[in-house]
């Protein structure tokens, strides 16, 4: 009797470990960057790092090469969902796209507390079985489109 409890435990660890494998490589789509471009003089840029079992991102937005909101984001990641928290206000002094005296929103006028849910990303699949990625805003009103169609992965 013994070896076949020790067999079945051997089997349950086994699909425990292919389980958080398969886990993993789904995660990793998440990572790299993400950007929009509006066609104009705007850009946002979203870049998501893993750290251990963590990731995080960091939302850059230029219009007409200045550089307007930088921040960085907790993200949560459930299935093909990727929801991203604000973290805090990141400087903008020293950036090639800042210009001094000009900074449309401030760290000190920040309106975002930490934790605030900004925005959320779906990955779905659309025609062909290519990827799709939707676009829900939550604190942050910027990313919100009629077709929810925002980001797209470029790296």
């Amino acid at each position: 009797m013994k070896p076949n409890l020790i067999l079945a435990a051997a089997i349950l660890c086994s699909i425990f470990s292919f389980s958080s494998l398969l886990t993993a490589q789904d995660n990793s789509y998440w990572i790299g960057k993400f950007e929009h471009r509006d066609g104009y003089q705007e850009e946002e840029t979203l870049v998501i790092k893993r750290q251990g079992a963590d990731f995080s991102a960091v939302y850059r937005e230029l219009n007409t090469d200045q550089l307007w909101q930088y921040f960085s984001l907790k993200v949560e990641i459930s299935a093909n969902t990727a929801s991203f928290f604000y973290d805090k206000c990141l400087p903008r002094k020293g950036d090639k796209n800042y210009e001094e005296g000009v900074d449309p929103h401030p760290c000190s006028a920040d309106p975002y507390k930490n934790g605030d849910l900004m925005f959320k990303i779906v990955k779905t699949t659309g025609k062909n079985n290519k990827i799709k990625l939707l676009t829900y805003a939550g604190k942050f009103q910027d990313l919100d489109r009629n077709d929810n169609e925002f980001f797209y992965k470029s790296k």
